[in-house]
């Protein structure tokens, strides 16, 4: 929809869905989450950074998938290329929850429950997934992202 900042977010959680007295306004607000896309930000337990993909770009069709890594990392495919790559640190020996917050441009979106990722072996983008704090130095964001249950 044009004219509209922001694109879907994607991501999980480690917050269950029954410990929610309510939905928050926006997905990020949960607890112990990492939600990624929007406008180019991505929001780990609350805390914002910049990355360069911008799901508000996504055309009609658009397929974007989700992996969370047993290593904890996670990663972003569009229409099954390698688009994020993110060392976040996520506890994938827990429970996790898909997180999709509608937003912005987006006007549709439809779930495959039983999707599964492209063929192995998967590379990073060739544009590295830098993160860096909105409007502040690169210096001054951590080599990993904090992920954990609080």
């Amino acid at each position: 929809i044009g004219g509209w900042v922001g694109g879907l977010g994607v991501g999980v959680t480690l917050t269950a869905p029954e410990l929610l007295k309510r939905a928050p306004d926006k997905a990020w607000r949960l607890p112990s989450t990492i939600v990624l896309g929007y406008w180019g930000r991505l929001f780990c337990n609350g805390k914002e950074y910049s990355i360069g993909w911008k799901t508000d770009e996504l055309q009609a069709g658009d397929r974007v998938g989700l992996l969370v890594r047993p290593d904890g990392d996670v990663i972003v495919f569009l229409n099954r290329q390698t688009k994020v790559w993110l060392n976040a640190g996520v506890e994938a020996d827990k429970d996790l929850y898909a997180v999709v917050d509608v937003f912005g441009s987006t006007s549709a979106v439809e779930l495959e429950p039983m999707g599964a990722p492209p063929p192995q072996p998967w590379t990073p983008p060739s544009t590295p997934t830098n993160l860096t704090p909105p409007d502040s130095p690169v210096s001054s964001m951590p080599s990993t992202l904090s992920f954990m249950a609080s």
